[in-house]
């Protein structure tokens, strides 16, 4: 029987801190609590997420190490990769036309529906069946005069999970204004 596994985030921000990009399926990094027990490494578990005090999903994952004060533990697929983001961005629900333009031009523009965004990312569908060759791709999120650089960090069927740029400080406040006044986009 696998043990379940209660982690607690204060909001998506903290997921997306605590992920551990190093592996193919990607995985978490996060405190070891009292409340976890002891965890071995190779130790299968079901790592039930907490997200501030409405999103709580679980996924399957085994322990890579786990130390006395740090447990790294990796997805055992790439479906739970897509679910950390679509849960970590999940801050507002929207439904918006947008532009994804890629950084380069090597690739054709795409229009696509934002369907979340946080202060963080967003998710969009972009109507293609497999996009898996956008991961790791520099985008441009073209929304009316809003652009929002990005990078596109998990791919789960037609749906794209972004990571906004840091860098472009003026766009993220514009972004955060946006969230806080619950206006829609």
């Amino acid at each position: 029987m696998m043990n379940q596994v209660d982690v607690y985030f204060a909001n998506g921000h903290e997921v997306l801190s605590a992920y551990w990009g190093h592996l193919s399926s990607g995985g978490l990094m996060f405190s070891h609590t009292k409340g976890i027990g002891p965890l071995r490494e190779g130790q299968e578990v079901n790592l039930s997420i907490h997200i501030g005090s409405g999103r709580t999903f679980s996924i399957d994952c085994r322990v890579l190490r786990a130390k006395r004060d740090k447990v790294i533990v990796a997805f055992d697929s790439s479906e739970s990769k897509s679910r950390i983001f679509s849960q970590a961005l999940a801050d507002q629900d929207v439904d918006v036309e947008a532009r994804l333009r890629f950084v380069g031009g090597k690739r054709p523009s795409l229009i696509g529906r934002l369907f979340e965004i946080s202060e963080d990312g967003c998710g969009m569908r972009t109507g293609q069946r497999d996009s898996s060759q956008c991961e790791g791709a520099d985008v441009v999120i073209e929304l009316g005069e809003l652009r929002i650089h990005g990078v596109v960090v998990s791919v789960r069927g037609d749906e794209l999970y972004i990571i906004f740029s840091t860098d472009d400080e003026p766009t993220l406040r514009a972004v955060q204004s946006q969230l806080r006044h619950a206006a829609a986009f």
